[in-house]
């Protein structure tokens, strides 16, 4: 339950932050591009803040036995 909360802020704060990346950077370019470069930033920052706490073993993915 607390992982989900997490995680949930996490998502927040990597739209935040995608979006003011966004609007410092790429503020030239127009509509359909921009939508698209902000939803990038923010998966990129996702991805790469979930693969850090995986490095750290705060999130541990779990495995399925392979012997059913």
């Amino acid at each position: 339950m607390v992982m989900n909360i997490f995680l949930l802020l996490l998502a927040i704060v990597s739209s935040a932050l995608s979006l003011f990346i966004n609007d410092k950077f790429l503020q030239a370019l127009g509509g359909q591009f921009q939508v698209i470069a902000t939803v990038a930033i923010g998966m990129l920052f996702y991805i790469f803040v979930i693969f850090i706490l995986r490095k750290l073993n705060f999130i541990k993915i779990v495995e399925l036995d392979k012997r059913t």
